[in-house]
């Protein structure tokens, strides 16, 4: 635990997960496979919601973040938050790329500029991926309609 008393991570350190079934926040690691909002129970209190939307505030708390930090992170299109009448939040895939976002920033210690260009470069390569993947799939059907001749005649 740091001076304070807060058993959350510094700007420089992990961002903090909850220990399953308990109140305790532990650090995660780069590269973690566990999720960092595990459960996300509706607080008590908590107005009826899309069960997909997380209000910024439940997110950057679960994150060890401000709502501040999430904010700036908008401002620079690493995230889209959605709104749901008077409700503003992060469905679960931009949960996840935010984070991607603080992970790379608070672990990495990469700037706003180079997760910019991470994630730019991410994107390009999944696109590249998937045409690869129509590609080779158009091929299969290709060599499936038209078998090659025979060799022993």
């Amino acid at each position: 635990m740091r001076a304070g008393g807060s058993s959350r991570s510094s700007p420089g350190g992990t961002p903090p997960t909850r220990a399953e079934g308990s109140g305790e926040v532990r650090p995660a690691r780069i590269g973690s496979t566990t999720s960092p909002l595990p459960g996300l129970p509706i607080q008590p209190g908590h107005r009826a919601m899309n069960p997909t939307i997380l209000p910024r505030d439940q997110v950057a708390q679960r994150l060890a973040v401000s709502s501040r930090m999430l904010r700036a992170y908008e401002r620079r299109g690493l995230v889209r938050p959605v709104r749901e009448g008077e409700l503003e939040g992060y469905p679960p895939s931009e949960i996840r790329r935010l984070w991607t976002v603080v992970t790379l920033h608070r672990d990495a210690g990469i700037n706003l500029a180079g997760i910019e260009a991470i994630l730019r470069l991410r994107e390009q390569m999944d696109s590249l991926c998937r045409r690869l993947h129509a590609l080779a799939e158009a091929i299969d059907a290709e060599l499936a309609a038209d078998p090659p001749p025979d060799e022993d005649q």
